[in-house]
């Protein structure tokens, strides 16, 4: 077994300054909505009492609606026959569970990040410089939250069900190993696979050049690649009639 070890201060700057980078190219408004998400999931932590009744009331409605499916009806007698005989459902959050908050962090991401993607209208090209500025210092805390949310998850110190004596244990952890089991045996470099990669990548990089500009005479003319959409053109002014008075 190979042992990698890394500082927790370098992958906390290696994921704040990630998060900067992509906050700077986002803008503002679209870092202040992922930091609104996350700080839904801190007063979560903050009040796991909270989080276990969100995760209870989840389960309920999973369940009725598991009810519903089995009873293939919506009448009301055969879902209260059909809801006697369910006890459990096959699937259950465990509110307990440290990878349910995991899944939960990436969902709010993938969410807050569609969501800004929706929201802002087609003709905004993007942020101004100071826009720009500001969601860089957003993308920071962002990050900063992203990786301290993984941590407390990690050690599970303020999630439902935690009793004094595991909170006061988890605080004394310095160290946390991650173990990779079952990894593939065949490298990258061997054989025919790393031929066949750059095989692909050489035609997808001329597919790119190709479909991106093309040459008209002597100039370089930017085009929109295949399925891409094209900014739509300003529509001409309306034409203004003459008028002719002719004297007899």
């Amino acid at each position: 077994m190979k042992t990698i070890t890394m500082d927790y201060a370098v992958l906390m700057w290696m994921v704040i300054i990630l998060f900067g980078m992509v906050g700077f190219f986002r803008g503002w408004w679209k870092e202040g909505l992922t930091t609104g998400f996350l700080t839904i999931l801190i007063l979560l932590l903050k009040f796991p009492g909270l989080a276990e009744w969100l995760i209870n009331n989840t389960n309920k409605i999973l369940k009725i609606l598991y009810i519903i499916v089995v009873a293939r009806s919506l009448d009301i007698e055969r879902i209260a026959e059909v809801a006697k005989e369910i006890t459990d459902i096959p699937i259950r959050i465990d509110a307990t569970d440290y990878r349910v908050y995991f899944f939960g962090l990436i969902g709010v991401l993938i969410a807050s990040y569609l969501i800004g993607k929706i929201t802002i209208n087609k003709k905004v090209i993007g942020p101004n410089l100071l826009g720009a500025l500001l969601g860089a210092v957003f993308g920071l805390l962002n990050g900063f939250t992203v990786i301290s949310l993984v941590r407390e998850y990690v050690l599970g110190r303020y999630l439902p069900g935690v009793t004094a004596e595991a909170a006061a244990e988890a605080e004394t952890i310095t160290s946390i190993a991650l173990t990779v089991e079952e990894l593939p045996t065949p490298s990258v470099v061997e054989g025919w696979l790393p031929w066949l990669i750059a095989a692909i990548g050489a035609l997808l990089l001329f597919a790119v050049l190709t479909t991106r500009w093309s040459v008209e005479r002597t100039k370089i003319k930017g085009v929109a690649p295949p399925l891409y959409r094209k900014a739509k053109e300003p529509a001409p002014p309306p034409t203004v009639g003459t008028l002719k008075i002719e004297s007899k």
